[in-house]
């Protein structure tokens, strides 16, 4: 099962930013569970939708390019899941995702840092 953010069209997002949290089985193409994103009301939203996803018992966690920051990488390997990641916007059901590297935690991490500064001053 793969757990990860979607928009309402089905299509991943950030964990920041996606409406809804799924759980998925990709083979049968089907989603088994479905909630509002948790993670939205959250300040650490990021390692908040990792910590859901471990929750929900997910083997894999698929995050959009910049979902991955430190916390929540480490959140993940440490509870055993495979990470991998997409460019956002991709359909749930196409995604051919990558193992996250070194290079995307880093790129989240500083995505994160951004949008929390730019959160609180506009």
């Amino acid at each position: 099962m793969i757990c990860t953010t979607v928009d309402k069209d089905m299509r991943i997002q950030v964990f920041s930013k996606g409406e809804l949290m799924i759980l998925y089985d990709p083979e049968k193409k089907e989603v088994v569970y479905k909630e509002d994103n948790v993670a939205l009301k959250s300040k650490a939203r990021r390692p908040e939708a990792t910590k859901e996803c471990i929750k929900l018992k997910a083997d894999t966690i698929l995050g959009a390019h910049g979902s991955f920051c430190f916390p929540s990488f480490m959140m993940g390997r440490k509870a055993g899941k495979k990470l991998i990641y997409a460019d956002p916007g991709t359909p749930v059901f196409e995604v051919k995702g990558k193992e996250v590297t070194i290079s995307e935690v880093l790129y989240s991490s500083f995505t994160a840092m951004k949008e929390r500064l730019t959160e609180h001053h506009t």
